[in-house]
């Protein structure tokens, strides 16, 4: 039950973390922008590889 708990908390805390920190970069990067396509580098990484 005590585990059960833990990981409750802990979704709730990195839930609000989303929250705070990408909304407030959503809201500031959407506002200069025009409609159209864009490009957005990413790196995928796979646990126990280089």
């Amino acid at each position: 039950m005590r585990k059960r708990f833990v990981h409750f908390i802990q979704a709730i805390f990195v839930a609000i973390i989303f929250l705070v920190i990408g909304g407030t970069a959503a809201n500031a990067d959407s506002a200069n922008l025009t409609d159209g396509s864009y490009t957005v580098p990413i790196t995928l990484l796979k646990s126990g590889s280089s």
